[in-house]
């Protein structure tokens, strides 16, 4: 996939608007000035557009973006929806985070471990 800009040709963009770098990947401006990294496909399923965010220009670079579209397509091709995969991975993340927790404090979901009298 050819991209069509560099970084400083979107850090100098101001016009609100969609901006494509190719391969599904825009940056959005929007009316108050702010700047996001999108990618944007057509489901298969409902035909209707979808957008996935993937961050805020001034904090994902436009190589990270380029990055995270090029896994998107990947998961397309596969026939992921990125948008689930993504809230997937987050949810399999916090299982994951208060396993540790009660783990820490004795093994109890509520916090309090049984105490053996």
């Amino acid at each position: 996939m050819k991209n069509k800009h560099s970084y400083m040709t979107f850090k100098n963009k101001t016009e609100p608007g969609r901006y494509s770098d190719g391969g599904g990947l825009y940056l959005v401006i929007r009316k108050d000035g702010s700047k996001a990294w999108v990618f944007r496909w057509r489901d298969r399923v409902t035909g209707k557009l979808r957008d996935k965010g993937l961050g805020p220009f001034w904090d994902v670079t436009l190589e990270e973006a380029r990055a995270v579209a090029t896994t998107c397509r990947r998961q397309i091709r596969e026939g992921i929806n990125p948008i689930d995969a993504a809230r997937e991975k987050l949810e399999a993340d916090r299982r994951r985070s208060r396993r540790r927790i009660w783990n820490l404090r004795g093994g109890s979901p509520s916090g309090s471990a049984r105490r053996s009298t």
